[in-house]
C-alpha cells in the first residue's frame, strides 16, 4: 500500500480543476490514496471518508463492478470510457475510464477519471484520458487533437520543437499539419486518420516528416 498523497502529479492536479471531471488514485490494495472534491460529490461522501478505505467501503453497491476493473488496471490494461449508472433513485451516468500509472516494477497505482455524462462526454474523456496517459509516461511526446468540424489542429507546446518549429507552435490547419510529413508518407498517414475518425481502436504508427531546415526525422 502507498501512502496517502499529499499533493497530486501535476497533470492529475490539472484534471481536478475541469470542474465536472472527477479524479481519484486508487492503491494495489483498492484503497484510495487520493479523491478531488469533484468525484467525492459524485460518490456521495466526503474526501476524508474515502482516503485509506477500500472501493467497497466507499462504494459497497458497485464494488462487484469497479474492483474487477481497477485490477485488470493493475495489471497494465486501460480501461476505457465505462458507462456507470449509480442505484436508484438517482440513477445517474457516468462515463468513467481506468488508468495505470506506471512505477519502476509496473503500475504502482490506478487513476480513476469519471464525469457525468453530457452530448460531448465521451469525446471529452478520451482527449482527456489521452492527454494524461502522455503526461503519466514522463516523456518528450507530445499530443495533437484535430477538431474536424472545425478543421483546427491544437499541439501540445512542447509539439513545435519536435517539428523544428518553436514552442507553442501552432499549425493553422490540418492540411499545414500534413504538408509536414514527408510526401511519400501522407497517405498513409491519411489513412490512420481516416481509419480513427471512422472509430478503430488505438494503433502505432511510423511516419517521417521534414523540418523547415530539410532534416527527415522518424
Amino acid at each position: 500500500m502507498i501512502e496517502h498523497l499529499t499533493a497530486l502529479p501535476v497533470p492529475l492536479a490539472a484534471l481536478s480543476a475541469l470542474g465536472p471531471l472527477g479524479v481519484a488514485v486508487v492503491d494495489d490494495e483498492l484503497r484510495y490514496v487520493h479523491v478531488d472534491e469533484t468525484l467525492a460529490r459524485m460518490n456521495g461522501r466526503p474526501p476524508e471518508e474515502h482516503l485509506g478505505r477500500t472501493i467497497h467501503e466507499v462504494l459497497p453497491f458497485a464494488a462487484d463492478v469497479l474492483e474487477p476493473l481497477v485490477r485488470r488496471a493493475l495489471a497494465g490494461e486501460a480501461v476505457h470510457d465505462l458507462r456507470l449508472v449509480s442505484p436508484p433513485p438517482d440513477g445517474r451516468v457516468f462515463r468513467g475510464s481506468y488508468l495505470p500509472v506506471d512505477g519502476p516494477d509496473g503500475p504502482l497505482c490506478v487513476a480513476l477519471v469519471v464525469r457525468d455524462q453530457d452530448e460531448d462526454a465521451a469525446l471529452a474523456l478520451r482527449i482527456t484520458e489521452e492527454r494524461l496517459r502522455v503526461a503519466l509516461e514522463g516523456t518528450e511526446v507530445g499530443f495533437w487533437e484535430w477538431d474536424v468540424r472545425q478543421d483546427v489542429v491544437r499541439w501540445s507546446e512542447n509539439h513545435g520543437p519536435i517539428f523544428g518549429r518553436p514552442r507553442g507552435y501552432q499549425p493553422r490547419d490540418y492540411a499545414e499539419f500534413l504538408d509536414a510529413v514527408v510526401e511519400e508518407d501522407r497517405p498513409h498517414v491519411q489513412a490512420v486518420v481516416g481509419a480513427a475518425l471512422e472509430g478503430h481502436d488505438w494503433t502505432d504508427e511510423e511516419w517521417r516528416i521534414r523540418r523547415p531546415d530539410g532534416e527527415v526525422r522518424w
